[in-house]
């Protein structure tokens, strides 16, 4: 009844990821409609068990958990199908009252395995690898603070899976019912293991805002700090391919991404005089923001490291035109914090306005591989790359993101400005054709495409 009227009403539908509420009163499960290839479409129901009535309740989930009888956690968006989706994430359902909202988009980024500690306050998330990143985040998120940490990742070497061996796992982490011990699967020593690690240690690093690299020594060097991989992504520039691995797998000793200290007498007045700019900032008084920064600074020099004075300052610089100084706070708040997806696309975005294509390039990559479900961000990566001269890096980025995203014709765009400017006309029109074809009123392709086909035709090749 849910595919009536839709293009996969001819499908063969299953129901999937059968759970029941703490009490058994209720089902929630996925109806996924096979396709040509995964991830299937899925809807998210409710079965009333009593009654045996359905209803719709969120679009693609993947992977949730009860927080009581009637508030589940589920990792998805709510949208449908694949080419749909812009950036999964950890959302929070009312399954009575129909309501729902993403949870924290900036540290819960696309699909992940979430499950609620025995207390209902702490929520472990873990994510996928890949061939570009092969590393397994493994995170951890106080609800009661509203912030979280990722406490390491685990090395997932691809070669060990690669032809659907059994070998592949993902971390899966989990509470004990005691709720001491948090345990997960991973590969990173080249075999199948579980592996445990106490809540205490885990919710003392919480407390700190970091993980001391020593307490994860008992896991050896295929476990590594956030903070390193992204770090490596955005340093490692191939000679030619779209490809930014894999990483290595020695540990850094960097500590970037640390808090400063805040346990100063002058702090809390310096915090204020923060509140204050940001509220002057969101009121449209750049200048005035900066004002307050200055003061807050002088009060006690660590505030001005802060990450929150830190974006505060450069997007202030931004609204006043001063890029170059928004671009010095952008790329200060990247390399505290390289996990955050907000902060990478924010000093991609500068470098880019400056013109500055080179050292967008890894900003770039870093925001990329930080939300790989996202067309925009392979996009954007695509594109600096063919400003900085990269055409065939360019074209291979381009090309495999429209492979995930077929009926994206930017991504097509992009391709064919890449064909084009190799020499390659032929394929570049017969790309073009095809971005015509899903976006008919957009005249910049058909414009484009013509003109090719009209350098191609006065060719003395052709």
């Amino acid at each position: 009844q849910f595919f009536e009227g839709t293009k996969w009403s001819k499908e063969k539908v299953i129901v999937n990821h059968l759970n029941f509420n703490p009490s058994g009163t209720k089902i929630f499960a996925l109806l996924r409609c096979f396709s040509a290839s995964a991830p299937f479409p899925t809807i998210s129901i409710i079965i009333d068990v009593e009654t045996g009535r359905t209803e719709k309740v969120f679009g693609f989930g993947s992977h949730y958990h009860w927080k009581n009888d009637s508030e589940i956690i589920v990792s998805g968006e709510d949208v449908i199908e694949k080419s749909e989706l812009t950036g999964m994430g950890l959302f929070a359902l009312n399954v009575d009252t129909g309501e729902q909202h993403r949870m924290d988009a900036g540290f819960f980024r696309g699909d992940g395995h979430c499950s609620f500690s025995p207390n209902r306050r702490y929520v472990l998330y873990d994510s996928y690898g890949s061939y570009e990143v092969p590393y397994r985040r493994l995170q951890v998120y106080d609800t009661a603070q509203g912030r979280g940490i990722t406490l390491f990742m685990a090395y997932s070497d691809p070669a060990l899976y690669k032809e659907d061996n059994d070998c592949r796992c993902d971390l899966h982490p989990r509470w004990s019912p005691s709720g001491d011990w948090i345990s997960f699967d991973s590969i990173h020593n080249g075999y199948r293991g579980i592996y445990r690690i106490s809540v205490s240690d885990v919710i003392d690093a919480l407390n700190r805002e970091s993980v001391e690299a020593q307490k994860l020594d008992i896991f050896g060097d295929s476990i590594r700090r956030e903070a390193d991989v992204v770090n490596e992504i955005r340093r490692k520039r191939p000679a030619g391919g779209s490809s930014y691995g894999p990483l290595s797998g020695n540990r850094s000793d960097d500590k970037s991404g640390h808090v400063p200290a805040r346990e100063r007498d002058n702090f809390e007045q310096a915090k204020t005089l923060i509140d204050l700019a940001n509220k002057q900032e969101r009121q449209g008084k750049p200048g005035a923001a900066l004002q307050a920064l200055e003061a807050a600074a002088k009060i006690s020099p660590n505030s001005a490291n802060l990450h929150s004075a830190l974006w505060l300052q450069s997007r202030a610089h931004q609204k006043l035109g001063n890029l170059t100084e928004a671009l010095e706070a952008a790329i200060n708040l990247a390399s505290e914090d390289p996990g955050n997806l907000l902060y990478q696309r924010h000093e991609r975005n500068l470098h880019n306005a400056l013109g500055q294509f080179e050292e967008a390039i890894g900003a770039a990559s870093a925001a990329a591989h930080l939300e790989p479900l996202s067309p925009d961000d392979w996009l954007f990566l695509a594109r600096v790359l063919f400003k900085a001269g990269h055409h065939q890096e360019s074209y291979e980025v381009a090309s495999e993101s429209s492979e995930s995203y077929p009926s994206d014709p930017r991504l097509l765009d992009a391709i064919a400005d890449a064909a084009a400017e190799m020499g390659q006309l032929s394929e570049a029109i017969d790309v073009l054709d095809k971005a015509v074809k899903l976006a008919p009123d957009a005249k910049g392709y058909s414009n484009k495409r013509n003109s090719l086909i009209q350098a191609q035709s006065e060719s003395p090749t052709t």
